[in-house]
């Protein structure tokens, strides 16, 4: 993968990970536990994009 395109992916995880970050305590009190389960799954495939990505490009990983 070309570091810009990694750069762009990045960005884009993690402003969705935020999004469901934000949205978790909304579904949770409003929808039932079947209906919560796909925020776990979109979240851990989204950490195993990161992960592919910060493989290759180590500098792209966050320092916080």
């Amino acid at each position: 993968m070309r570091k810009d395109t990694a750069e762009y992916i990045d960005a884009l995880m993690r402003e969705l990970l935020s999004w469901l970050n934000e949205s978790t305590g909304v579904v949770k009190d409003e929808c039932s536990a079947i209906k919560r389960k796909p925020i776990p799954q979109i979240m851990a495939l989204s950490f195993d994009v990161l992960g592919l990505i910060y493989r290759q490009y180590p500098e792209l990983m966050p320092t916080e």
